[in-house]
C-alpha cells in the first residue's frame, strides 16, 4: 500500500465520521457558548489542534526545506527532534481528550460516538497533514554514527 493511498484511507474515515455523525455542527453549537465552561474548552481544543498542526508543519516542511535539515525519525532523542516530539506528543493527546470531553458531555452525541466523532476529525487532519511530501533523504546526508 502506498503512502498516498494509506492517507487517502485516514482521509475518507475521518470524513465519512465527522459527517455521519455531524461532528462540526455539534462543536459549533458548542462553540457558540461564549466563555461559559464548554466554549472555553472548544477554544482549548482548538488551540492544542492548531498547535499540533503547527508542529507537524514544521518537522515535514520547515526543517527539510527550510533548514535543509532532514531529521532522523527512528533516533528522535538525539537530535532536533528532541523538544518537538514531546511537545507534539501532549498536544495531541490533550486535545483529544478535551474535543471527546466537549463533545460527550457537551452534545447529544454520548460517549461512544463522541471517541469515534473524536478520532474521525483527528484521522482527517493527520490524513490532510501526511499528504505533503516529505523530501527524501539523499544518501550523502545520512549520518554515518546512525546504525543501519
Amino acid at each position: 500500500m502506498t503512502h498516498t493511498s494509506k492517507q487517502l484511507q485516514y482521509i475518507g474515515f475521518g470524513t465519512a465520521a465527522s459527517w455521519y455523525l455531524g461532528s462540526f455542527r455539534h462543536l459549533q453549537i458548542i462553540w457558540v457558548q461564549g466563555y461559559s465552561l464548554p466554549g472555553i474548552l472548544a477554544r482549548a481544543t482548538l488551540i492544542c489542534t492548531c498547535l499540533t498542526t503547527s508542529l507537524f508543519l514544521y518537522i515535514l516542511v520547515y526543517l527539510p526545506r527550510i533548514r535543509g535539515v532532514y531529521p532522523d525519525y527512528e533516533h528522535w532523542r538525539s537530535n532536533e527532534l528532541k523538544p518537538i516530539v514531546p511537545a507534539l506528543t501532549i498536544s495531541i493527546i490533550t486535545g483529544w481528550n478535551i474535543l471527546v470531553y466537549i463533545l460527550s458531555y457537551y452534545s447529544s452525541l454520548g460517549l461512544i460516538r463522541s471517541i469515534i466523532a473524536g478520532l474521525g476529525l483527528y484521522a482527517l487532519s493527520f490524513g490532510i497533514v501526511g499528504m505533503i511530501p516529505s523530501p527524501l533523504r539523499r544518501k550523502s546526508e545520512v549520518p554515518s554514527d546512525v546504525p543501519r
